[in-house]
């Protein structure tokens, strides 16, 4: 018996997306760019102007994820990305024959579904997450409202600038709802269960030296110096009832954050963490 592996990438009502990528990636950079005094900035100078210039952004990124990199720093998409056109041709056939191979396509309206699908594929053995609601980000603090004052305008608008989004969604977004509908009553229960414990789990995880991790050891308070194969306990922090063992298989000398440090770093004694750059190969 090999370890059972399930694809399931997750997709999202088309508006919701493109103004979820506004708000984090897009808005603070227009407001910096008016403040300076800016007539034009590169992004445009709003959501609809922006929206514009980024057609079909989520199914692009779908396929091409450094796309998302050009639509945040630039408000641009390249060049032979950025064909508007029908849902369909070879855009739409390259999309839909990627989506078409993964086990599951889920959705980010319905997060825990998803989770607990995959956990039935392959067996998870902690799902309990930790709730995850930055208030802002650089400095733009406005809500769905502010970017989009007549909110059925700006769906119109991406009907009309993203169609192979909207096709994505028809398609495999109420895909995924039909395929809830069939497992009935029973997964429903298992879904307002599961949440229920997610929210039990929000004082552990508040608890936790920094926030975002299960399982983090701290090298620098090892009491022995070699890598041990087996972790000290009380260097652990795991807010999972019986974690040790779990930590203990997913071991590693470094943070489990950060699993692309060369260098550990920890915010025991290093305010940046895990973000300071690594300082090269060990």
């Amino acid at each position: 018996g090999g370890c059972p592996t399930a694809l399931m990438p997750r997709g999202r009502e088309p508006l919701a997306y493109y103004l979820s990528f506004y708000k984090w990636g897009v808005a603070f950079r227009i407001q910096e760019a008016l403040t300076k005094g800016e007539v034009q900035p590169q992004w445009g100078r709003n959501f609809s102007e922006w929206a514009r210039q980024v057609p079909n952004l989520q199914s692009s990124i779908m396929v091409r994820g450094m796309t998302a990199m050009g639509a945040e720093y630039s408000g641009r998409i390249h060049a032979s990305r950025r064909t508007i056109g029908p849902a369909g041709g070879r855009g739409w056939e390259e999309l839909d024959n990627m989506l078409s191979k993964f086990d599951v396509v889920g959705t980010t309206q319905r997060f825990d579904e998803t989770l607990l699908l995959a956990a039935d594929m392959v067996g998870l053995p902690v799902l309990a997450y930790k709730y995850n609601r930055p208030k802002a980000k650089g400095g733009f603090r406005g809500g769905k409202a502010d970017i989009c004052p007549d909110m059925e305008a700006c769906r119109a608008l991406v009907k009309e600038v993203a169609p192979r989004d909207v096709a994505m969604w028809e398609k495999y977004g109420k895909g995924f709802e039909a395929k809830l509908q069939t497992l009935g009553p029973a997964f429903e229960r298992r879904v307002a269960d599961f949440q229920a414990e997610v929210r039990r789990t929000q004082p552990a995880w508040k608890a936790a030296p920094r926030a975002q991790t299960i399982c983090r050891y701290h090298p620098e308070t090892d009491p022995s110096p070699a890598r041990t194969p087996v972790l000290a306990g009380s260097n652990l922090r795991c807010p999972v009832e019986e974690g040790l063992e779990l930590c203990q298989q997913y071991y590693a000398h470094r943070l489990f954050e950060c699993p692309w440090q060369y260098v550990p770093n920890s915010s025991l004694t290093d305010p940046l963490g895990c973000w300071r750059p690594s300082s090269g190969f060990l």
